[in-house]
């Protein structure tokens, strides 16, 4: 896979939750710098003694077989990753984010509505004793802008504010949901698994706004 950096994350105004400094991340790799990210340091997941070097990201929850368009997709997708604690990579910031895939495989850009960019939530490893932490992605109000049949690809990217170089992120992994199609009528509503609503429930707990099962 080939790296990805983005340069330039840019100090901006203050975060509105936090009040804190946010940081724009620029990808200036193709075209005119677009604006990816509005990260503040209390938003962002922080591994404090994480090795995310080797990270490998997989897809946790899975968006429906069908979904309708212009509404947010239920299951939300979400994606994780996971961090070994103990490794040298210190105030190491994780963000990730999200891509609408066509069936063909080409990016389409100003199809999928919602954020785009999500923070990583600190969630617990099953089993005692793991050395390993799980991160959570999550892009709760996603919604497609037309019908067709797709995948969404999510991109995950590391800061690294230990070495001072705070003006890159490379993206260390990447992974694609399976396909689904939208619809412009209504569709039924897909529940997810059983996994899917413990990861679910734990992103809750941790305060990010999953929304419940539609009605």
């Amino acid at each position: 896979m080939a790296m990805t950096t983005i340069k330039r994350v840019i100090r901006t105004e203050p975060c509105s939750r936090h009040h804190r400094a946010s940081y724009y991340a620029q990808d200036l790799s193709e075209g005119p710098p677009g604006r990816l990210a509005s990260l503040c340091y209390s938003c962002r997941y922080s591994s404090q003694s994480g090795n995310i070097s080797a990270a490998m990201v997989s897809i946790a929850v899975q968006p429906p077989t069908e979904t309708q368009t212009c509404r947010p997709i239920y299951p939300p997708v979400v994606a994780q990753t996971h961090v070994r604690a103990g490794g040298r990579h210190n105030n190491t910031h994780l963000f990730a984010t999200a891509a609408l895939i066509d069936d063909q495989g080409r990016v389409l850009d100003g199809q999928l509505g919602g954020a785009l960019v999500a923070t990583g939530y600190a969630v617990e490893d099953r089993g005692s004793g793991s050395r390993q932490q799980s991160v959570a992605f999550a892009f709760p109000d996603l919604a497609l802008t037309y019908a067709g049949v797709y995948s969404i690809r999510v991109d995950v990217y590391r800061v690294n504010y230990n070495n001072g170089d705070t003006d890159n992120a490379t993206m260390i992994d990447q992974a694609e949901t399976e396909l689904f199609y939208g619809f412009s009528e209504a569709v039924a509503v897909q529940r997810p698994t059983s996994e899917e609503r413990s990861l679910l429930r734990k992103l809750r707990q941790s305060g990010c706004d999953i929304p419940s099962t539609p009605t």
